[in-house]
């Protein structure tokens, strides 16, 4: 995956009352789109990092993904959905004369979840995948199968909207727009996930 790549989503055309997305790969090299992919109706993108993640749990081979979390929001009286999706960023022969197609989105995993994927990180040194949806945040680990293997999990009361991970621990930082900061962390045995403290934004 080179640095020079880089993810966009905009509007696709509807004449419906619905909203369609796509998630869209360019370059900066480049003016046209490499390779863009649909999102479902009333999806929207809310959270987009490239992640270095296990991809094995027989070889421990890592590899760096493209994590994206959305939500499905369908009216006020409707509880929102989200999905989150892992991409590959893979090389591809490019069309003839466009040089600038020789990247592709390869889908990995695509996991529709109860509440909207607000925030992703990773997390640990073994490649674990940290996403906020809902009011709760999961630590999951990705199999050669394409699901994702809950690890841990801690309920937040409230919406996550950024994760900041503490690299070469097991420890993070989150922030909501209610409670202010949080600083937490996950065991493999015992009580999977623990809370260390909180700051609220009126301290």
């Amino acid at each position: 995956m080179e640095q020079c790549s880089f993810l966009t989503f905009q509007p696709a055309p509807s004449y419906a009352r619905q909203f369609i997305f796509r998630l869209r790969l360019e370059t900066v090299l480049f003016t046209d789109t490499m390779h863009s992919h649909r999102l479902g109706t009333d999806e929207q993108v809310l959270c987009i990092k490239v992640l270095d993640l296990e991809i094995s749990e027989i070889t421990r081979e890592r590899r760096l993904l493209a994590v994206v979390g959305t939500a499905i929001v369908q009216g006020e009286d409707l509880s929102p959905k989200g999905c989150i999706y892992i991409f590959d960023i893979v090389t591809v022969v490019p069309e003839p004369d466009r040089p600038e197609t020789n990247r592709k989105l390869k889908l990995v995993v695509r996991e529709e979840v109860k509440g909207a994927v607000t925030a992703v990180s990773s997390i640990g040194t073994q490649g674990f995948l940290l996403m906020a949806q809902g009011q709760k945040c999961m630590v999951r680990g990705l199999k050669e199968d394409g699901s994702l293997l809950p690890v841990a999990f801690m309920d937040t009361q409230c919406y996550v909207t950024v994760a900041k991970e503490l690299k070469g621990s097991r420890m993070l930082v989150l922030g909501d727009i209610a409670k202010g900061i949080w600083f937490a962390g996950y065991t493999v045995s015992g009580n999977p996930h623990h809370r260390f403290g909180t700051r609220c934004p009126s301290c």
